[in-house]
């Protein structure tokens, strides 16, 4: 690569040409991501593939809610569960030692 400089006037100064020789070439950039790439797709296929066949039944109390429901929508509702669990925890409960009554009641 070579740059060069040309004042705008007569009385601009005058810079050296710049020189760099190329450092890097697209194709061992390519060659160097490839096969970082292939492994993130097989990795990221393996796991498509094995949550598609994963599948569990929700129980509860010995009665069954829901059967064979995908891996997906299990962690779908583990993260409601806890989201309902940090929503629940912050209601502030009454004291059992006072007996409360509803206003307007």
């Amino acid at each position: 690569m070579k740059k060069t400089y040309s004042p705008k006037d007569n009385e601009g100064d005058q810079l050296p040409a710049e020189s760099k020789k190329v450092q890097v070439k697209v194709d061992d950039v390519l060659q160097e991501l490839r096969d970082p790439w292939i492994d993130l797709v097989n990795i990221i296929l393996t796991n498509d593939y094995g949550n598609s066949l994963a599948k569990a039944s929700i129980i509860v109390d010995d009665a069954t809610l829901m059967s064979d429901v995908p891996v997906d929508t299990l962690i779908f509702l583990e993260r409601q569960c806890d989201y309902f669990r940090n929503v629940l925890d912050k209601i502030p409960v009454l004291s059992l030692s006072h007996e409360w009554t509803k206003i307007g009641q």
